[in-house]
């Protein structure tokens, strides 16, 4: 849960969108019993700024920010400089200008995803996702054909090898890897009953016995 935005998007080698990066994603959450603050300020859901408990309805309103990036090329909601406060008050208000180019159908379902309530937002009913799938912007869309992977994608990788990363920005693959300070698990690794059955070296951090 609450891992999506664009830079976890990625395309696999048979040109099929996968979700990365689940390392701060909640698992079996029931209700909104979610309560951790954390991730990208831009999609972060209006549950999540004001700490009131969120469940998985936060990966809709998250979804809503990606469709709306990718048509119109920029996020509903932008961070601007010394300006988090203002950018919090736009997501509580649910203040998103859609532009005229955008579809009938592509605006409904932005303006029933960025709802503040989690239960009235598109996906937020006891049916999750279908409520969305069957959305008119979806019309036509097979989604058993999508989840075989027999649609044939737009695009499609052109790899050498299972570790070909040319299509992946320098900028990444420059990046070292650093080390997390124990300060972020609020406790020491060696006290806390989170990590029994694991040690710990500083250059290789946690390992399986």
């Amino acid at each position: 849960m609450y891992s999506l935005k664009p830079e976890n998007v990625l395309i696999d080698k048979d040109g099929y969108a996968k979700i990365t990066d689940f390392g701060l994603s909640k698992e079996n959450v029931k209700g909104n019993d979610a309560k951790t603050l954390c991730g990208t300020p831009e999609y972060l859901a209006p549950e999540i700024v004001d700490k009131i408990g969120h469940g998985k309805a936060v990966d809709w309103w998250s979804f809503g920010c990606i469709i709306y990036e990718m048509i119109t090329g920029q996020p509903p909601f932008t961070l601007l400089p010394g300006k988090k406060e203002e950018l919090f008050s736009s997501i509580r208000s649910c203040k998103v200008n859609i532009p005229n180019f955008v579809t009938p159908q592509c605006q409904d379902l932005l303006q029933k995803l960025f709802v503040a309530d989690p239960a009235k937002r598109l996906g937020g009913g006891p049916t999750d996702a279908l409520e969305i799938m069957q959305h008119s912007w979806f019309a036509g869309v097979d989604w058993n054909q999508i989840i075989n992977k027999k649609i044939k994608p737009p695009f499609k990788p052109k790899l050498a090898s299972e570790t070909d990363v040319r299509y992946v920005d320098d900028m990444f693959k420059e990046q070292k890897i650093g080390e997390t300070p124990e300060s972020c698990f609020g406790a020491s690794l060696e006290d806390s009953s989170d990590w029994q059955g694991f040690t710990y070296s500083g250059e290789k951090g946690l390992l399986g016995d």
